[in-house]
């Protein structure tokens, strides 16, 4: 028999994610009068761009979240009134309803608007040797460093594709890290498209000449049209075996260098976090170049749900400049749909309308640019464990789809391949493009994925304190 009460809060407007978008929008909203309650997991507010670290271990003022733009937008939160829950799971959701787990205790908060801003996760793409210790993403790479100070090694190696490399190369070299090498899948053309993408955007091309002076300044050696081929190691990485790739990523025979290194931060961009949405039961579009399924919504960032918003990662990749002008859209339509609105409303909202165009269009170029190569999922062998929570190999990968057949349900039910705790999110996209491989066909899209309760890992206690499927009721 379970005693245990949930704690219950209330807000006119709920915002999951302390990250740009969800700061953004409950400073919005607020400004407009509403209350605001903020949910996120993260130990303080500022998302994985803006992370702080612990309060107890924290740097001094201003410092620690990453640049100006970060210290700004918690400024404007501290002085909004705005509630923010942190460290806390947001396992259940619908349109009134958020609940979640704190410190092993349950909690639901209750509302009138739901705006969701969880951000994403990386994408992973399985090579000989990742599941060694030592082998990270680029993702926990920056937490790693920016958000508890803590050097993941000595020597690293930074390969994948993507913008968000050069974050990870300096975050590592602020860490006193030597980044041995950092590896680009694409090529010298990608670099030039990103390029004509970034003049629509001063911001972001300053940033991208404050990384590269970075890399000048440590001699970083800088490769593109490279990959990681391997990782070797007895019980952890020391050594990784690299190799020239051509335009689909696939590796060059007789190209294969060995570096000695003891950690290997592998990025291959992001996917946006959805299941809250597609709990919900948020239409969703599929959009390659942005990340995959994403929910459609309106100009305004409603979703098919009435009275749900979206903004950030979760309406699709594109940094922290479209988060948080998507933020601002949000909070402000938000707010708008109560009767509720700030003064200069108006003004702020062309503001964010003209941010999120300009920065979307310079966005979409980049990722557009950056996209993994098709051949880096050739890297696997047999013998790779491609579901890490399963421990399912390619080699039975292949075989459960030639049984059952290549589509996801078949590859889940035959392999158990993303049915552990992660739910898929580390394996899903890899698990598809891998199976479909196997057939010659990579063109189709991965369905879109079933979610179900609870969508991250919580207690039974939580559960059965907050009410079966309380979040819906």
């Amino acid at each position: 028999m379970n005693d245990a009460v949930a704690e219950r809060l209330e807000a006119q407007i709920a915002v999951v994610g302390a990250g740009p978008a969800g700061l953004a929008a409950a400073i919005e909203a607020a400004r407009a009068g509403a209350r605001v309650v903020v949910v996120d997991e993260g130990h303080r507010p500022g998302g994985q761009i803006h992370r702080q670290p612990p309060a107890a271990f924290a740097a001094p003022s201003g410092a620690g979240h990453g640049h100006g733009r970060g210290s700004a937008l918690l400024a404007e939160l501290a002085a909004s009134g705005v509630a923010v829950v942190s460290g806390a799971t947001v396992w259940d959701a619908s349109p009134r309803h958020v609940a979640f787990e704190r410190d092993g205790a349950a909690g639901v908060l209750s509302c009138e608007r739901l705006i969701l801003a969880p951000g994403a996760y990386d994408l992973c793409i399985p090579f000989p040797g990742w599941d060694l210790p030592g082998v990270i993403t680029a993702g926990a790479a920056q937490v790693m460093v920016r958000g508890f100070r803590v050097a993941p090694g000595t020597r690293a190696l930074v390969a994948g594709t993507g913008p968000l490399l050069l974050p990870t190369i300096t975050a590592l070299l602020s860490a006193g890290v030597e980044v041995v090498a950092a590896l680009e899948a694409n090529g010298r053309g990608a670099r030039l498209r990103a390029g004509l993408g970034l003049l629509r955007s001063p911001a972001r091309l300053r940033e991208a000449f404050r990384y590269l002076r970075a890399l000048r300044a440590h001699r970083v050696d800088y490769r593109l049209g490279w990959a990681i081929r391997r990782v070797h190691g007895d019980g952890r990485v020391e050594r990784a075996t690299i190799a020239r790739v051509d335009r689909r990523g696939s590796p060059r025979p007789g190209t294969e260098e060995d570096l000695e290194v003891d950690v290997v931060c592998a990025g291959f961009g992001l996917q946006p976090s959805i299941e809250l949405a597609r709990l919900l039961g948020c239409a969703m579009r599929h959009e390659p170049v942005r990340g995959g399924w994403l929910p459609v919504h309106d100009s305004a960032m409603q979703t098919s749900v009435p009275g749900v918003y979206v903004a950030g990662e979760i309406a699709g990749i594109g940094g922290g400049e479209v988060a948080e002008a998507e933020g601002r859209i949000a909070g402000i339509a938000a707010a708008r749909s109560l009767g509720l609105q700030a003064p200069d409303a108006g003004r702020r909202l062309r503001a964010a309308t003209r941010a999120r165009a300009r920065e979307r269009a310079a966005s979409d170029a980049l990722l557009g640019a950056f996209a993994p190569p098709p051949g880096l999922y050739d890297l696997a062998d047999d013998a790779t464990v491609v579901c890490r929570c399963e421990d399912v190999t390619l080699g039975r990968l292949r075989e459960t789809a030639r049984v059952f057949g290549a589509g996801l349900r078949s590859l889940k039910m035959g392999s158990r391949a993303g049915m552990g705790p992660c739910q898929g999110r580390i394996c899903q996209h890899a698990v598809w493009m891998l199976a479909q491989r196997q057939f010659g066909s990579t063109e189709r899209p991965m369905p879109c994925p079933v979610v179900q309760v609870p969508v991250k890992p919580v207690s039974v206690a939580t559960m059965l304190a907050t009410g079966p499927h309380a979040g819906r009721r």
